[in-house]
């Protein structure tokens, strides 16, 4: 039987690894990419309009959390998902 602290390093590089793939789709693939930048466009709005943040088109205050945030909680969610179907079938 694996040790706790085996299984944490196991869940660990599988979501390094997952979230390695994701991020090389959306910066490789080009419609993906296109996506990732609506859903800036759509943040900035909801910063402008809100006032948290003002995006002026040069500095653009929600491309760092979504290009990098949204593929985090992805590969978090599919690292979470293989965890469960794993101890599901052992």
């Amino acid at each position: 039987m694996p040790s706790v602290k085996s299984k944490l390093l196991s869940f660990i590089i599988l979501f390094i690894f997952i979230y390695i793939i994701l991020l090389s789709l959306i910066f490789f693939i080009n419609p993906l990419w296109k996506l990732m930048e609506k859903i800036s466009f759509y943040i900035d709005g909801i910063l402008n309009s809100t006032g948290i943040a003002l995006a002026d088109g040069e500095l653009d205050p929600a491309w760092f959390w979504v290009v990098f945030g949204i593929p985090l909680l992805a590969a978090f969610i599919i690292t979470y998902c293989i965890k469960k179907f794993v101890n599901f079938h052992s």
